[in-house]
């Protein structure tokens, strides 16, 4: 795969940062009352993902396991939300939010475990040698 070159990584970044601060400013307009809270919160939420997307971003290369981690949570939170849609009152005495919380935070512990893991096992590597046939003794 070709990486991409400046200007299509700027506007990559232009456009995926559009996006989310489009939903920023849709959640912020839902729960706040007045505007200059709501234009606050946005700037400063841009302002974060600016500043920490290169360092997750790199995280989340290294560890490659957190994006299907991630793709399940918003699976179970998907379920969750039709569920309680059906029947709000059966969900909430079912404690499906606790059951789900836990489960996530189960995982969560796991991939941290894993991870420790992975990064002590790296540590004790030995990188071996190929094999070398003289093309002298054929």
């Amino acid at each position: 795969k070709k990486p991409l070159g400046f200007s299509a990584a700027i506007l990559q970044i232009m456009l995926i940062d559009a996006v989310f601060s489009f939903d920023s400013i849709i959640t912020a307009g839902g729960t706040a009352k007045h505007l200059e809270v709501m234009i606050v919160a946005v700037v400063i939420a841009m302002f974060i993902m600016f500043t920490f997307s290169p360092k997750i971003a790199s995280f989340i290369h290294k560890h490659p396991t957190l994006k299907m981690l991630a793709l399940s949570f918003l699976v179970m939170i998907g379920l969750s939300l039709i569920i309680e849609g059906w029947d709000a009152a059966a969900a909430h005495e079912m404690h499906l939010k606790n059951y789900i919380y836990f489960g996530m935070a189960f995982s969560v512990g796991v991939e941290v475990l894993n991870m420790v893991f992975r990064k002590k096992q790296k540590q004790h590597l030995v990188e071996l040698n190929e094999p070398r046939i003289d093309d002298k003794k054929k």
